[in-house]
Protein backbone atom coordinates (compact mmCIF):
# COMPACT_ATOMS: atom_id res chain seq x y z
CA UNK A 1 0.00 0.00 0.00
CA UNK A 2 2.91 2.49 1.07
CA UNK A 3 3.45 2.23 -3.12
CA UNK A 4 0.10 2.91 -4.29
CA UNK A 5 -0.07 5.72 -2.38
CA UNK A 6 3.40 7.15 -3.38
CA UNK A 7 2.77 6.87 -6.98
CA UNK A 8 -0.71 8.11 -5.93
CA UNK A 9 0.83 11.42 -4.73
CA UNK A 10 3.71 11.42 -7.36
CA UNK A 11 1.14 11.19 -10.38
CA UNK A 12 -1.23 13.96 -8.68
CA UNK A 13 1.44 16.16 -7.33
CA UNK A 14 3.38 16.48 -10.67
CA UNK A 15 -0.06 16.91 -12.39
CA UNK A 16 -0.71 20.25 -10.03
CA UNK A 17 2.54 21.24 -10.83
CA UNK A 18 1.86 21.72 -14.45
CA UNK A 19 -1.16 23.21 -13.77
CA UNK A 20 0.92 26.50 -13.58
CA UNK A 21 2.55 25.99 -16.89
CA UNK A 22 -1.42 25.10 -18.84
CA UNK A 23 -3.39 27.73 -16.84
CA UNK A 24 -6.98 27.54 -18.11
CA UNK A 25 -6.30 24.75 -19.97
CA UNK A 26 -5.42 22.52 -16.81
CA UNK A 27 -8.79 20.82 -15.41
CA UNK A 28 -8.95 18.38 -12.64
CA UNK A 29 -11.99 15.79 -13.04
CA UNK A 30 -12.75 13.43 -10.29
CA UNK A 31 -14.42 10.33 -11.66
CA UNK A 32 -16.78 11.02 -9.24
CA UNK A 33 -18.46 14.17 -10.50
CA UNK A 34 -18.11 12.91 -13.89
CA UNK A 35 -20.65 10.34 -12.18
CA UNK A 36 -22.68 12.79 -10.74
CA UNK A 37 -22.86 15.59 -13.25
CA UNK A 38 -21.24 15.05 -16.79
CA UNK A 39 -22.41 18.07 -18.08
CA UNK A 40 -21.09 20.03 -15.09
CA UNK A 41 -17.39 18.28 -16.01
CA UNK A 42 -17.90 18.63 -20.16
CA UNK A 43 -19.15 21.99 -20.80
CA UNK A 44 -15.80 23.57 -19.37
CA UNK A 45 -13.44 21.60 -21.19
CA UNK A 46 -15.49 22.60 -24.41
CA UNK A 47 -15.49 25.65 -23.65
CA UNK A 48 -11.50 25.82 -23.16
CA UNK A 49 -10.68 23.83 -26.26
CA UNK A 50 -13.45 25.74 -28.38
CA UNK A 51 -15.49 22.98 -29.14
CA UNK A 52 -19.21 23.84 -29.21
CA UNK A 53 -21.14 22.02 -26.61
CA UNK A 54 -24.22 19.77 -26.78
CA UNK A 55 -26.06 18.04 -23.84
CA UNK A 56 -26.12 14.53 -26.35
CA UNK A 57 -22.45 14.70 -25.82
CA UNK A 58 -23.05 12.62 -22.31
CA UNK A 59 -25.27 10.06 -24.14
CA UNK A 60 -22.10 7.67 -24.56
CA UNK A 61 -21.16 8.58 -21.12
CA UNK A 62 -24.46 7.60 -19.90
CA UNK A 63 -25.43 4.83 -21.70
CA UNK A 64 -22.10 4.21 -24.66
CA UNK A 65 -19.44 2.00 -24.65
CA UNK A 66 -17.39 4.01 -22.79
CA UNK A 67 -20.57 4.73 -20.00
CA UNK A 68 -19.25 5.41 -16.46
CA UNK A 69 -19.61 2.66 -14.26
CA UNK A 70 -21.82 4.54 -10.79
CA UNK A 71 -21.08 1.58 -8.91
CA UNK A 72 -16.94 1.99 -9.51
CA UNK A 73 -16.50 5.21 -7.94
CA UNK A 74 -15.93 3.85 -4.06
CA UNK A 75 -15.29 0.12 -5.44
CA UNK A 76 -12.00 0.53 -3.44
CA UNK A 77 -14.02 0.31 -0.24
CA UNK A 78 -15.23 -3.13 -1.15
CA UNK A 79 -11.77 -4.41 -2.74
CA UNK A 80 -9.38 -2.91 0.03
CA UNK A 81 -9.58 -3.84 3.76
CA UNK A 82 -9.89 -1.39 6.78
CA UNK A 83 -6.95 -1.52 7.45
CA UNK A 84 -5.24 -0.74 3.90
CA UNK A 85 -7.73 2.05 3.23
CA UNK A 86 -6.36 3.50 7.03
CA UNK A 87 -3.34 3.11 5.47
CA UNK A 88 -3.28 4.48 2.31
CA UNK A 89 -4.92 7.38 4.34
CA UNK A 90 -2.29 7.96 6.40
CA UNK A 91 0.42 8.13 3.58
CA UNK A 92 -1.44 10.17 1.40
CA UNK A 93 -4.93 11.55 3.43
CA UNK A 94 -3.91 15.20 3.04
CA UNK A 95 -3.66 15.00 -0.59
CA UNK A 96 -7.18 12.82 -0.53
CA UNK A 97 -8.78 16.07 1.43
CA UNK A 98 -6.61 18.43 -0.62
CA UNK A 99 -8.79 17.05 -3.67
CA UNK A 100 -12.03 16.70 -2.43
CA UNK A 101 -12.39 13.20 -1.14
CA UNK A 102 -13.39 12.05 2.25
CA UNK A 103 -10.74 10.73 4.69
CA UNK A 104 -12.27 8.61 7.47
CA UNK A 105 -10.37 9.58 11.20
CA UNK A 106 -8.67 7.31 13.16
CA UNK A 107 -11.24 6.19 15.89
CA UNK A 108 -9.97 7.60 19.11
CA UNK A 109 -10.41 5.39 22.01
CA UNK A 110 -10.10 5.50 25.38
CA UNK A 111 -7.65 3.76 27.90
CA UNK A 112 -9.70 2.50 30.99
CA UNK A 113 -9.40 4.83 33.90
CA UNK A 114 -9.26 8.04 31.81
CA UNK A 115 -11.76 10.31 30.99
CA UNK A 116 -12.83 10.87 27.58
Amino acid sequence: MQFTAAEWRRYVEAAEQQSSNLGERYRRMRYEDMIENPEMILEPVCHTFKIGWHPDMTRFLKHGMGSLDRNAAGNYRRILTTEQILEFEQLAGDLLKRMGYLVEEPVKTCRQGTEA
